[in-house]
């Protein structure tokens, strides 16, 4: 089968992402951290917000880190 598109094959063949899968931004240690959820209460670091320079030196926040938190209702 033929698709003529002017829709990037990326966008075509993508499979739909919940909203459960996308990255969110949470605070942990006092630092704003962008996530992406791996299960439940825990998620891979994607990106430090920060505009300290020294927090993107401390190992605790480099992106590919998994973090644990806990839910509190």
């Amino acid at each position: 089968m033929v698709l003529y598109t002017v829709i990037p094959p990326e966008e075509v063949l993508a499979v739909e992402e919940t909203a459960a899968d996308r990255p969110f931004a949470m605070t942990v240690g006092g630092k704003k951290l962008l996530v992406t959820p791996e299960g439940p209460g825990q998620g891979r670091i994607m990106q430090l917000l920060s505009t300290d320079p020294a927090d993107f030196l401390d190992p605790r926040w480099y992106p590919g880190n998994m973090i644990i938190w806990l839910k509190t209702d």
